[in-house]
């Protein structure tokens, strides 16, 4: 079944456009572990940007949204799980560490960081650079 879905997914992307991004807007992926960040020192982990079973990352495009409003996609369209914070970053840092962004409107200002390589320990190290790129924002 999942594999039908990627499948759909993948089609349907091929016949409509496909929105561009702009290199300097802003991405956030919403955290939903403690393990992803740490409070103390003021960082994202690695852990946070780890792509899925998919090999994808999901993230939200956030420009001209309030702070509130980007918290209220997180809760509306995000994760089913509790959001304890985000990453903050720009989209050119998925292009700068060799990866791709893919949009899917599915929810409305969704998107997948994609083309993660096999090997774990080259994921761990796109994962690093891209925590490394971003903004903690913590739950208010």
């Amino acid at each position: 079944m999942k594999l039908l879905t990627s499948l759909l997914r993948i089609l349907r992307g091929c016949f409509r456009k496909t929105p561009t991004v702009h290199q300097d807007e802003p991405l956030a992926r919403f955290l939903t572990s403690k393990t992803q960040f740490s409070i103390r020192d003021n960082y994202v982990k690695l852990g946070a940007f780890l792509p899925n079973k998919n090999n994808e990352t999901s993230v939200f495009r956030v420009a001209d949204l309030s702070e509130q409003g980007i918290w209220d996609i997180g809760d509306k369209d995000g994760p089913r799980r509790t959001i304890y914070g985000r990453a903050d970053f720009g989209a050119r840092s998925v292009e700068t560490v060799k990866l791709r962004l893919v949009l899917d409107k599915t929810p409305s200002r969704h998107g997948n960081i994609v083309g993660w390589p096999a090997d774990k320990d080259e994921q761990k190290a796109y994962a690093r650079d891209l925590a490394n790129m971003s903004q903690l924002k913590i739950r208010p």
